[in-house]
């Protein structure tokens, strides 16, 4: 439930934070119809803000919301990328990928984008535009 002081703010940065990763889950056609969202367990833990794939919270932290927009979108982009890498069926799974170096990859929250360590490193994609055409 999203009730109190400040929590429909909170809900809205939170689900546009989420709304522009979402698009991202469409560069690897298992994930694109993922039941992906934000659900709220403060009511088992104070800061109970947290990614999950349908009811399931594997291998995320609680989300930080003292945090500006930009923080904000970089921290649910890695939360739901945990979410996929130890949530789906119990199994490790990469993603996102680097077409080019074929290596897992990360995210840069000092661009607000996915990027590969791979020849000496470099941004893939800005979060939410992993389909975008290049």
């Amino acid at each position: 439930m999203w009730t109190g002081r400040g929590r429909k703010r909170d809900r809205e940065r939170l689900l546009a934070a989420l709304a522009v990763v979402r698009p991202d889950l469409r560069s690897e056609p298992d994930l694109a119809d993922l039941p992906i969202e934000i659900v709220n367990l403060q009511d088992r833990m104070p800061s109970g803000f947290f990614v999950s794939i349908g009811k399931q919270v594997e291998g995320t932290e609680p989300l930080d919301l003292d945090r500006d927009d930009d923080l904000l979108l970089a921290e649910v982009a890695a939360a739901v990328q945990d979410s996929v890498m130890w949530g789906l069926a119990g199994k490790f799974t990469v993603w996102p990928v680097c077409d080019i170096h074929d290596l897992g990859c990360h995210v840069d929250a000092a661009s607000a984008s996915w990027s590969c360590n791979g020849g000496g490193g470099h941004a893939v994609a800005g979060i939410g535009q992993l389909n975008a055409p290049s």
